[in-house]
């Protein structure tokens, strides 16, 4: 009977932080369909997707690829099975939540409605993270390294991601991704709503999964 326990622990896991990664992943195709900017690891990957000429959902699973080999570097600590379910599943999300937001032509909104859609995805996505962040059981590349800064600062959560994003975004324009009004409020609200899930979601997270 002991034996089930690290099994279903495992299970849980993997489905609490999928189903985050998931919701994440909603939140970035938002974004991408009104094309006023996307989030900093958004801007990161597209500069990537234009570069490479591959979708948008795989030039993510390449970006967090190569973040994984600089967490590799720095902290292998963190790296888990949500690292890896992270690496190589949030674009394939992508994909699918673009496939299906396609159809909506979200970008022939007017520029309200377009920044609006900016705000939603933002949400989903300080959700999503807050969601599989919380259940600590291995972090993605992005969210170790600002985990990295917390920790080694006394600066607040919500603070660092901020930071670290306003920082991806400036290296993601150097590699061609477009910025906008999208990625403005991605950098400014995805760390505060995240930082909120995280609080309200991490004691019953990791009391459910344990």
């Amino acid at each position: 009977m002991k034996s089930k326990k690290p099994i279903r622990h495992l299970i849980l896991c993997i489905l609490t932080i999928s189903f985050g990664l998931f919701i994440n992943g909603i939140g970035l195709a938002f974004l991408y369909s009104v094309e006023l900017g996307s989030s900093p690891m958004g801007t990161f990957a597209d500069g990537l997707h234009n570069i490479l000429h591959i979708s948008q959902g795989n030039a993510n699973i390449l970006a967090n690829a190569a973040f994984l080999i600089v967490l590799l570097i720095l902290a292998r600590k963190y790296i888990s099975v949500g690292t890896v379910l992270c690496t190589f599943t949030l674009g394939l999300y992508v994909n699918l939540a673009s496939a299906i937001i396609s159809p909506l032509n979200l970008g022939a909104l007017p520029l309200p409605g377009k920044i609006a859609v900016s705000a939603i995805g933002t949400v989903l996505m300080g959700i999503g993270l807050g969601i599989y962040v919380s259940v600590e059981f291995g972090l993605g590349p992005l969210e170790a390294i600002v985990d990295i800064i917390y920790r080694h600062t006394k600066l607040k959560y919500k603070t660092a991601k901020i930071i670290f994003d306003a920082l991806l975004g400036v290296l993601g324009v150097l590699f061609g991704g477009k910025i906008g009004v999208g990625t403005v409020i991605s950098i400014l609200c995805t760390g505060i709503v995240m930082d909120a899930v995280i609080g309200k979601t991490k004691p019953f997270l990791t009391k459910k999964v344990s």
